[in-house]
């Protein structure tokens, strides 16, 4: 009763990047990403219902310049020689709802302490 309607933003409208202020770690368990299992068809990616789970290419200047324990694979496909693949997934972001790891054909996902997954890859996130 006290916050005044003038101090909205007209038309109710959120200002871009607050999700960046809403990293709540709510899950127990979060996916881990098993490289030498993927045929990187993407699927994880396509069903997360929260964008946690990103499939990235990466030259070799990235690959050079990425964090300790960075993990990935060489690319499949025609086009894409040279190029390295890995998914990275959001720790902090994740609900745990576990579709990704139900809908991966080929068991390159698992489920994983939270935890775990916070102190180890966040920073390749970030």
């Amino acid at each position: 009763d006290e916050l005044a309607v003038s101090a909205f933003s007209p038309g109710g409208e959120t200002p871009i990047g607050q999700s960046t202020h809403q990293k709540r770690a709510l899950a127990e368990e979060v996916p881990v990403w098993l490289p030498d299992k993927c045929t990187q068809c993407n699927l994880c990616s396509v069903v997360c219902p929260h964008a946690v789970v990103r499939p990235f290419l990466l030259d070799k200047k990235e690959m050079e310049a990425a964090p300790e324990g960075f993990v990935a694979r060489k690319a499949k496909g025609g086009d894409l020689g040279g190029l390295n693949y890995t998914i990275q997934l959001a720790p902090f972001d994740c609900t745990g709802c576990a579709v990704c790891v139900e809908m991966c054909p080929d068991d390159a996902l698992i489920m994983e302490p939270a935890s775990h997954s916070q102190e180890k890859f966040n920073d390749h996130w970030e």
